[in-house]
C-alpha cells in the first residue's frame, strides 16, 4: 500500500484539531503574536478549503475526473467515425478552486512554500481552464455532433498536456499543505504541557496521520523502526487520554479513545501483515482512521 496523493487529501481533514495561539504571559507581545498567528491560521485555513473543494456531483476529485477523460471520452475520439458521446468535466470546478487559492493568496500572513504552491497550482489552472470552458458549451450545445467531432479532436492533445500539468501541480499544493500541517500539529503536541488534553489531543491527531502516511510496503529497516516506535507511542497517548479522562469523570469523551483503539488495533495488524509480505487493503486502515477522525471532530471540547 503506497501513499497517494489522495490520502493527502483524507489527512487535511484533522487540520483544525489544534489551537496554535500562543498564551504569553506578557499581554502586548502575546497579543501581536496571537495576531500574527491568527493571520496564519486564516490562510492555511482558505488553502485547505481550497484543496477541500475537489468533489462535486459527478466525481470525488480530479485525478478521478481525468481518469474518466482518458478512459471513456479519448478512446471515443479514435479514427475518424463520427461521435457517440462527448463528455469532460464541467469547468465550475475549476472555477471553485481558483477562487479560493486566489482568496487564501491575498490574505496576510507568513507561508512561503504553501503560497507558492499555490500560485502554481492557479498558473495551471488559469491555463487550462479557457479551454475546458470552450470544450464544455461544445458539449453542452452538441457541437461534436455538427462537426463531427473535429473540435474536440484537434483539442484532446493540448487538454490532456494541460490537465495532466494542472494534476502534478496540485499534488505539489497538497503536499505542501501536509508538511505545513504536520509541522503546525508536532509544534502544538511538543509545546503542550504533558499529562494535558491539549498534549493528547495533538499527539493522537499528529501521530495518527503519520502513521497512515508511513504504511507503505518498501519501508527501510529505519523507516519500520519509527513507524512502529509511533505507533507504540500513539498507544501511551491513548492510555493516558483515558486514564486522564476517567480522573475528570469525563465519560461522554471515551469514544475518542475507543476509535483510538480501534484504529491502533488496525495499525498494528497493517504492520505485522506487511513484515509478512502480506498487502494491507486502503479501506482496512482508511475507514478506522476517519472514524478516529469523527470523533475527533465531534468531540472537540474533550
Amino acid at each position: 500500500m503506497a501513499t497517494h496523493s489522495w490520502r493527502l487529501l483524507i489527512t487535511l481533514m484533522l487540520a483544525f484539531f489544534i489551537s496554535a495561539c500562543d498564551q504569553s504571559a506578557d499581554n502586548a507581545k502575546g497579543a501581536e503574536k496571537s495576531a500574527v498567528q491568527r493571520q496564519i491560521d486564516d490562510k492555511f485555513a482558505a488553502f485547505v478549503k481550497a484543496a477541500n473543494s475537489e468533489s462535486n456531483v459527478n466525481f470525488h476529485s480530479l485525478p478521478e475526473a481525468f481518469f474518466h477523460y482518458q478512459r471513456e471520452t479519448r478512446p471515443e475520439l479514435a479514427g475518424n467515425k463520427p461521435l457517440t458521446s462527448y463528455v469532460i468535466m464541467p469547468p465550475t470546478l475549476f472555477r471553485t478552486i481558483n477562487e479560493r487559492l486566489d482568496k487564501g493568496l491575498k490574505l496576510p500572513g507568513a507561508l512561503p512554500q504553501l503560497d507558492s504552491a499555490a500560485q502554481a497550482y492557479q498558473a495551471s489552472i488559469n491555463k487550462l481552464l479557457p479551454l475546458s470552458e470552450k470544450l464544455y458549451a461544445y458539449q453542452q450545445e452538441k457541437g461534436w455532433l455538427t462537426d463531427g467531432g473535429k473540435l474536440a479532436r484537434r483539442s484532446d492533445a493540448d487538454y490532456v498536456a494541460a490537465f495532466s500539468a494542472l494534476l502534478i501541480k496540485r499534488d505539489n499544493f497538497l503536499k505542501a499543505i501536509s508538511a505545513a500541517n504536520s509541522e503546525r500539529i508536532k509544534i502544538a503536541y511538543e509545546n503542550a504541557p504533558k499529562n494535558s488534553a491539549e498534549h493528547y489531543r495533538n499527539g493522537m491527531v499528529y501521530l495518527s496521520r503519520q502513521t497512515l502516511q508511513q504504511l507503505s510496503e518498501d519501508r527501510t529497516p529505519a523507516e519500520d523502526k519509527q513507524l512502529n516506535d509511533e505507533a507504540a507511542t500513539l498507544k501511551q497517548l491513548s492510555a493516558g487520554w483515558g486514564k486522564l479522562m476517567q480522573q475528570q469523570g469525563n465519560q461522554r469523551c471515551q469514544n475518542i479513545i475507543d476509535t483510538a483503539n480501534d484504529y491502533i488495533a488496525v495499525l498494528d495488524a497493517a504492520i505485522t501483515q506487511q513484515a509478512q509480505g502480506k498487502e494491507v487493503m486502503e479501506d482496512d486502515i482508511i475507514l478506522p482512521f476517519n472514524a478516529l477522525v469523527h470523533a475527533l471532530n465531534s468531540h472537540r471540547s474533550c
